[in-house]
């Protein structure tokens, strides 16, 4: 299922998970606080560590634009 929103909300919500994470917030936490999956928040944290704040900008979608 896809989440609602942007792509600049839903990366924007990210971001904010993942500042969260960075200042000591454990994942139940941040996934309570921004109204996520904590598996959502995991996928955020394990991007982050790979690929820093980079990892999770939206990526642009294949094809035509409506």
């Amino acid at each position: 299922m896809r989440p609602k929103g942007s792509a600049e909300a839903l990366e924007m919500r990210r971001m904010i998970g993942c500042r969260l994470l960075l200042e000591g917030k454990g994942v139940r936490e941040v996934s309570r606080l921004i109204g996520v999956s904590p598996s959502s928040v995991s996928r955020w944290k394990q991007r982050l560590k790979q690929g820093g704040l980079d990892a999770l900008r939206a990526k642009p979608h294949p094809g035509r634009s409506p």
